[in-house]
């Protein structure tokens, strides 16, 4: 049996104070003496118990993660938990509300686990103290300088979609102090944190402990003009599964100045300087200058400027930036709307490589009521030509980010993308996505698919961020044409209001003068997605047909999407999805249908019964791939009369994939009295 923790001193004390507090808790006494008018009177206590609040909790878990591979035994990993608890909650002040105000909750128990993995070979049973608070006090709320010192520490189960549950617990310790001012309000903060995330497998384990200082001051220099100061420094540790691990220091510094000007303040000028710099694994420097000018001439016309300068360096190679731009927004009429603009960019890295690019841009949109609706329209050109010396370096490209769209593959449009330089991360930084379990990688000639594993951390609808190297690359010319020309006519009245028609055609045109053009490939697209939409209160029906020729990758796509979100009185809510798509790529002869159904329901039997449920179906066939199907369905209860609750919740997961399944389940069950 494992010794149980010692509880931090912060917390430990925090929570005598509670237990003390609630033994000596005292009403009010009644202030009898004289009253003064036009002074309020500030009466001094020690202790001052304004509401406390106690129960018992009794909480049950088990989790259950089961891995059957073809050819392979089949891997058990169960875990159980049981936790007796007493819950305590209370406000109160010291002194009196201005001198300190607190609020404050503690969870502190026993628990035990019992566990088994075949994963790691690994059973046993632990017996620790567990202690979960949320503690604050305001000092001074009315003075110059408010401080706030707080401490949390948190724990949470995690569902991923056709993914076994991740167990999440933060620890915070950390102070704000803000310093009230008319012309500078300032605010200081800083904050000691400890993350940990683990599965049962042990497939996504990492911890993170971060210091961090910050600062944002706001200095008013005139009435229409503010300088703006934001800092943050990290001290930073980090480790997960695989060996990702990495410690390091990262500066964080912006300043800020907006000036308004002109008639009625309409125009602006901003100017933000940039400095980022962060050592460790992914070391990392930036100065950037950005300059921002809009001029508002009229109430329908306006024009914008921009430049930008900036300095990188990564791993001791350094990258330069120079770019301008201006552009012109005019309505002509309240339905015509133009848009024009014209830039430059010059792009300077190691071993004297250069590339320079003048681009120059317009649009018409076009909105104007018709025969029972209502017609939208646009077209637009761009055209830009690139010139690049010859490279012979890699360039490291830092911070691309994409956003998932299951089942499409996050893209990343370059040539000559260097496959062992790829690194896919959340926004955050960290944890990195692994390949092989996360996402898989392929390579073409022009680019780089990301395809998310199912059942991996990244999902539909997760923003990632990209970091990867391009290769050496022959001195050329590239002149890139592309237009795009859209019109979308909706009823907005009779019996079918709500239904539109959509066409969009997209086209680009390259040409390359370079000589190595066997290393340089482009890709010529005619893009032609024509559909239809219905959209009606609660419901939403769309189909659409896209037709792509590309010299690199042609496909055809067929999808419709049916959505149904509505209350079903005050006391239901219900929220349906279905998704099917078909893509054919017509060099590859691959085809891909794909699935996914979803539906969620809320429901209030009466004032003391709540329920929902959630399902998720997922299925994928593909002729190259191979089949992946995915269920999940997850039910939650809660239960509450007068001063007990009563909470349960089942989740259950099965992905099926080629050659595999893997099947994971979590039980839970609460019961929490309260007096």
């Amino acid at each position: 049996m494992r010794a149980a923790p010692t509880i931090p001193a912060l917390p430990a004390v925090a929570a005598a104070v509670l237990l003390s507090a609630a033994a000596g808790a005292q009403p009010p006494a009644a202030d009898d003496g004289p009253v003064i008018v036009g002074e309020p009177r500030m009466s001094f206590r020690p202790f001052t118990l304004e509401r406390f609040d106690a129960g018992l909790e009794f909480f049950a878990q088990r989790r259950l993660d089961r891995l059957r591979r073809r050819g392979q035994p089949t891997l058990v990993n169960r875990e159980d938990l049981l936790r007796e608890s007493l819950d305590l909650s209370l406000q109160g002040a010291v002194g009196h509300k201005n001198l300190l105000d607190f609020t404050g909750t503690a969870r502190l128990g026993l628990e035990d686990r019992w566990f088994r993995s075949d994963t790691d070979s690994a059973r046993g049973h632990d017996t620790d103290l567990a202690a979960l608070y949320d503690l604050s006090g305001l000092i001074l709320q009315t003075g110059p300088v408010p401080t706030t010192v707080y401490t949390r520490r948190e724990e949470a189960l995690l569902d991923r979609e056709f993914a076994p549950s991740v167990r999440n617990t933060t620890t915070e310790s950390g102070v704000i102090a803000r310093i009230t001012s008319a012309d500078v309000p300032t605010t200081l903060q800083y904050f000691h944190r400890e993350q940990e995330q683990s599965d049962r497998p042990g497939v996504t384990n990492f911890t993170t402990i971060q210091d961090t200082f910050g600062i944002n001051s706001d200095l008013r220099l005139a009435e229409r003009q503010n300088l703006t100061l934001d800092y943050t420094f990290d001290r930073v540790e980090e480790s997960q599964t695989f060996g990702f691990d990495d410690r390091f220091d990262r500066h964080d510094g912006t300043l800020s100045h907006l000036v308004e000007f002109g008639g009625r303040h309409r125009s602006d000028l901003r100017s933000t300087l940039r400095f980022y710099d962060q050592s460790g694994r992914f070391d990392q420097q930036i100065l950037r200058l950005d300059e921002r000018l809009v001029l508002r001439h009229t109430d329908r016309f306006e024009t914008r400027y921009d430049a930008t300068l900036e300095r990188q360096e990564r791993a001791g190679a350094e990258q330069r930036l120079a770019r301008g731009a201006a552009s012109l927004r005019h309505r002509l009429f309240e339905s015509l709307v133009s848009t024009a603009g014209v830039g430059a960019q010059r792009f300077e890295s190691e071993g004297g490589f250069t590339s320079d690019t003048l681009f120059v841009t317009g649009a018409l949109q076009y909105t104007k009521r018709a025969p029972r609706g209502r017609l939208d329209a646009a077209v637009g050109a761009t055209y830009d030509t690139q010139r690049s010396s010859e490279r012979g370096e890699p360039v490291s490209i830092l911070g691309e980010t994409h956003i998932f769209s299951d089942p499409l593959p996050i893209t990343l449009s370059r040539r000559n993308v260097v496959p062992g330089s790829v690194v896919v991360r959340p926004p955050s930084g960290f944890p990195v996505f692994v390949e092989g379990i996360d996402y898989e990688l392929r390579v073409f000639p022009d680019r780089v698919e990301i395809r998310p594993i199912p059942g991996g951390a990244i999902t539909s609808g997760t923003a990632v961020v990209v970091d990867y190297d391009i290769g050496p690359e022959p001195a050329n010319t590239v002149d890139t044409l592309g237009t795009s020309i859209s019109a979308r006519y909706t009823l907005t009245e009779g019996p079918l209001r709500g239904l539109a028609a959509f066409v969009d055609y997209r086209q680009l045109d390259h040409e390359l003068s370079t000589e190595g053009p066997a290393t340089l490939i482009v890709d010529d697209v005619r893009d032609l997605t024509v559909g239809a939409e219905f959209l009606r209160g609660p419901v939403t029906l769309r189909a659409e047909r896209q037709h792509r020729d590309s010299t690199v990758n042609p496909f055809d796509a067929t999808r419709l999407e049916g959505r149904y979100n509505q209350r079903l009185g005050r006391d239901s809510a219900l929220s349906l999805e279905a998704i099917h798509e078909i893509i054919d790529y017509r060099d590859s002869g691959e085809r891909i249908e794909f699935d996914r159904l979803s539906a969620r329901w809320a429901h209030r039997v009466n004032p003391e019964l709540h329920c929902s449920l959630r399902l998720l179906y997922r299925d994928e066939r593909t002729r190259l791939s191979g089949d992946t199907r995915g269920l999940e369905q997850a039910l939650e209860v809660n239960w509450r009369r007068r001063q007990t609750d009563v909470y349960a919740s089942v989740r259950n997961a099965i992905l099926d994939v080629e050659g595999g399944e893997t099947l994971s389940q979590t039980f839970q069950f609460g019961l929490r009295r309260r007096f």
